[in-house]
């Protein structure tokens, strides 16, 4: 299965491997992204559902981003969509999202609303490219 899939999640996961550990001429980063399914959370869950997206970049796009990813920001993405089949340890077939090409990429800062008091509870009032 194949289409375009824009998302907005938060930075879960950092896989960094350089050309010389891949045998490859340029550099992998690879962000694990998790993205709200729409869900919400039901009574006993600690959190809403989410999907992990792989997203897998080379070259100068991992180069670039390197220095700025870190688990917990946000990045707003955009690419199309590959949906390799993955094992599980009792062979149980599973599906995995992953982005096979990349389109757009952007970390996002989340800036919150400062009139509230209850730090626990604030919502985002607006996002901004990250710079």
């Amino acid at each position: 299965m194949s289409g375009i899939f824009v998302g907005f999640g938060r930075i879960i996961s950092i896989k960094s491997k350089s050309a010389e550990e891949l045998g490859t001429e340029g550099n992998l980063l690879e962000l694990g992204v998790s993205v709200d399914t729409g869900e919400r959370k039901r009574e006993g869950q600690q959190y809403a559902p989410s999907n992990i997206v792989t997203i897998p970049l080379w070259g100068k796009r991992a180069n670039a981003l390197t220095p700025y990813a870190e688990e917990g920001k946000f990045v707003f993405f955009k690419g199309h969509l590959a949906q390799p089949t993955t094992y599980l340890k009792d062979g149980e077939p599973r599906a995995q999202l992953k982005i096979a090409d990349v389109d757009e990429l952007k970390i996002v800062r989340v800036v919150y609303d400062s009139d509230s008091s209850d730090t626990a509870e604030e919502k985002p009032a607006m996002y901004r490219d990250w710079e």
